[in-house]
């Protein structure tokens, strides 16, 4: 796993940077860029300015359903099955799509279905498609978890890119980068660390 703490943080930009290309495309890793080379004259190389970068990569790449796919399909995950089974291409996957969240398993959760492996295909158009992400023609951006997601970073942006909060106490922007890097999970748990995180920078 890369940890941006033990690297320098041009390396951690641009390898940040890279991810962002993969996920969206280059203008919106440029995007990430420009926040960050603010970010970097206002507090140079330091753990703020590492933990910025961190926070604001993780609210850019939202982890939706093109995302999903398209780490579904990457080298490194077909690697990954490979070691684990001895293939690249399993019998089935457990996911929890949105339009069966309905189906709750006995914690009240989305239950994970099993598809079979014609699931890829899926995947394959869901990689495609990633140009409606951000667009009023994404099918999957009205739920409330995603909704939670694009609110925390437009916040997160918003505050990074304003020169005036940037000048703010340090501790006081640390403390709410450390908030919005406890955004994690799925469902529920991501709920309510993004609630938290959204009313820590507000």
């Amino acid at each position: 796993e890369y940890r941006p703490e033990d690297a320098e943080l041009d390396h951690t930009i641009s390898i940040f940077s890279e991810k962002l290309t993969s996920y969206q495309n280059k203008n919106y890793a440029e995007s990430y860029k420009k926040i960050m080379d603010a970010v970097k004259v206002q507090f140079g190389d330091t753990t703020i300015s590492k933990k910025t970068a961190k926070a604001l990569f993780r609210g850019m790449a939202i982890k939706d359903e093109y995302e999903v796919a398209r780490l579904m399909l990457s080298t490194t995950f077909k690697e990954s099955l490979i070691s684990k089974f001895g293939t690249a291409r399993p019998s089935g996957y457990y996911l929890a799509p949105p339009f069966l969240s309905f189906l709750k398993d006995v914690n009240g959760l989305p239950r994970k279905i099993r598809f079979g492996s014609w699931v890829r295909f899926i995947f394959v158009a869901l990689t495609k498609l990633k140009s409606l992400r951000g667009t009023s023609f994404d099918p999957f951006s009205y739920s409330q978890e995603r909704k939670l997601e694009v609110k925390f970073k437009n916040i997160l942006i918003s505050k990074l890119s304003d020169p005036k909060k940037l000048k703010q106490s340090p501790e006081k922007f640390e403390a709410q980068l450390d908030s919005a890097l406890k955004v994690k999970g799925y469902g529920h748990i991501k709920r309510e660390t993004l609630k938290a995180a959204i009313l820590a920078l507000q």
